[in-house]
């Protein structure tokens, strides 16, 4: 996946070059534009001169505030120019966002207390001779036609990178993939040096209706399907891992997948001991999905920036979900090819 550096804002048919500045930089950030974060967005027209996105009063295509170009990024001293970048796909706030995301920009200016200065939106048309008119909306969702949503589309190619990119976790703890691709991804562990149990983890596939070979959170034999069925890695599934132990998969695309735990033993140890994952005494396997705990606590974390952290004792330990966390990069994207 690419980082982003100049970039094009698209919604529909708005192709004008756009700059993402950081606040309070001095120069062009060199990092990556990252979720929850705030930026200044400045237009490329006449060698970076066409001003910057802001907001300036009220009543735009019946919509919440107006939408132009202000000659500095900060014009009001109130942030009508700063725009905070959010996920439309539920990325958490600090992954970076990669081209072709689907996102919302926020206004912050402070004209609603819920929502601040809205959220980018396209509404009417023939503004100024052009396609669609831009304003901001008082929601995310204005439309069912997604005209608050906007898609980062580089442009210039970019140079592909031999470095590893965390890849995103969402909200539900899982990790999505586009069909007809396959992800390279590498893992590192961060193991205590004092933990008390020899714990291990796994990656499984997801259906798109959470199910794991049509056995879901909750039914009586989830775990054991779960585990039967991970990302077979035979360095992986023989635990005793060391800090900063790395290891490598090849996910296919087109589909989600997630991690689980097994706390105080090795997957075969797991499905030979204890494929009930009934009881109290390890090993038991653990998920996000608390349903499919033996418990019915939380034992999976997704911690910043995409880790998995892990709750080993039965009944949540004291919750630090430090007893193995879990890093996931993706070092490569790769086309599969066609049959």
């Amino acid at each position: 996946m690419k980082k982003l550096s100049s970039v094009v804002l698209a919604a529909l048919l708005f192709v004008s070059t756009l700059l993402f500045v950081t606040p309070n930089a001095n120069a062009q950030t060199a990092s990556p534009i990252v979720y929850g974060k705030t930026y200044y967005v400045q237009n490329g027209y006449n060698n970076w001169g066409g001003g910057y996105l802001d907001t300036r009063s009220t009543g735009c295509e019946k919509n919440l505030l107006c939408v132009s170009t202000a000659s500095s990024p900060d014009r009001a001293k109130a942030k009508t120019g700063t725009w905070k970048m959010l996920s439309a796909t539920g990325k958490q706030n600090g992954t970076p966002v990669v081209v072709n995301d689907d996102i919302y920009l926020q206004n912050l200016y402070p004209f609603r207390t819920d929502i601040l200065g809205g959220y980018l939106d396209t509404n009417s048309a023939g503004c100024e001779g052009n396609l669609y008119c831009v304003s901001t909306a008082g929601t995310k969702e204005r439309s069912t036609y997604r005209t608050s949503h906007w898609r980062l589309i580089s442009t210039e190619p970019e140079p592909i990178s031999t470095q590893p990119t965390p890849t995103a976790i969402d909200n539900s703890g899982t990790i999505s993939t586009e069909l007809g691709k396959t992800y390279k991804v590498q893992v590192t562990v961060d193991v205590p040096s004092d933990i008390g149990y020899n714990n291990s983890f796994g990656i499984f596939a997801i259906n798109d209706d959470g199910s794991v070979a049509g056995v879901k959170p909750g039914d009586a034999n989830y775990a054991t399907t779960v585990v039967k069925n991970r990302i077979l890695s035979v360095e992986v599934d023989k635990g005793s891992y060391t800090k900063g132990q790395t290891f490598k998969y090849d996910l296919p695309g087109g589909r989600k997948y997630g991690v689980f735990l097994i706390a105080n033993g090795t997957p075969t140890q797991f499905l030979e001991s204890n494929s009930e994952n009934k009881g109290y005494n390890p090993p038991l396997a653990y998920f996000f999905d608390t349903a499919a705990n033996p418990d019915q606590k939380s034992h999976v974390k997704v911690l910043p920036p995409n880790q998995y952290g892990f709750e080993d004792v039965y009944g949540g330990g004291d919750q630090d979900f430090d007893d193995l966390i879990v890093k996931l990069e993706t070092v490569a994207v790769e086309s599969t090819p066609t049959k």
